[in-house]
């Protein structure tokens, strides 16, 4: 086996060991209130082989897209492949528990995913995260489909000492704009368990004029004048999705 796919079995393994230690049964109050708080929210960051990006984009499509319509616990499986460097994707994923993940991985078209790509990924990192909100809304595409929508990570290093006053800033803006705005169809952030003043923010706008709208709006221009001396690194990467149809499903306890 190579060294690559060793990795990529370990790293598997590891999660699924990290995840049996804490696990925990929730209140169902304490879960009403906070629909996403128990959750497991992951990056998963992949780079593959160059000359084999068609025939691992199919094995991932079917994966993804038979995960969020059969398992209940399978929250997200939302996949963004660079512009600038197609070898290189972003799997946001949301699983409703760890019973849940480990179900996930256990499942035949789970095995049949990772067993059939194992030797076109070259570099896998999976980076447990926290939500910015576990109320954080995910809209539907507006048209049924994100065929023509603006995509975009934005991958963000802040000050230590200020991630608290950040967060506050960010959640205001987040909430706002998915309410009011009907362009703005996604702006969820997820903070680094390990590195907790790294974030990614993935945004899906409808378009390229209501991304426009969006960043001339009073509640973003508050939000950037407000945290310009807190953000210390700023990566803006645009994206084309997995699937131009794929599912997100609200969580559990709003279902």
């Amino acid at each position: 086996m190579r060294p690559v796919a060793k990795t990529y079995l370990a790293l598997l393994t590891a999660a699924t060991l990290g995840l049996s230690a804490c696990s925990t049964t929730p209140d169902r109050a304490e879960a009403n209130a906070a629909p996403y708080a128990d959750d497991i929210v992951r990056l998963s960051r992949i780079e593959i082989a160059p000359s084999r990006i068609d025939e691992y984009k199919a094995f991932l499509k079917e994966e993804a897209e038979t995960s969020v319509r059969i398992e209940p616990g399978v929250r997200v499986l939302y996949a963004t492949f660079e512009q600038e460097q197609p070898d290189h994707l972003t799997i946001l994923e949301i699983y409703d528990s760890p019973e849940a993940y480990r179900s996930h991985i256990a499942s035949p078209h789970f095995v049949k995913y990772k067993e059939g790509t194992l030797d076109m990924v070259t570099k896998l990192d999976l980076i447990d995260c926290d939500p910015l909100s576990a109320q954080m809304p995910l809209k539907a595409p507006h048209d049924g489909d994100y065929n023509n929508d603006i995509m975009r990570l934005s991958r963000i290093e802040i000050d230590p000492s200020r991630i608290d006053e950040y967060k506050a800033f960010l959640k205001e803006e987040a909430e706002t704009s998915v309410r009011i705005e009907p362009g703005v169809r996604i702006l969820y952030a997820a903070f680094e368990q390990e590195q907790p003043n790294h974030l990614t923010i993935l945004e899906i706008y409808d378009s390229p004029e209501a991304y426009r709208s969006h960043i001339a709006s009073p509640h973003f221009v508050k939000y950037k004048e407000g945290t310009l001396d807190m953000v210390t690194k700023l990566d803006l990467i645009d994206c084309d999705p997995l699937s131009a149809q794929m599912p997100l499903k609200a969580p559990a306890a709003l279902q």
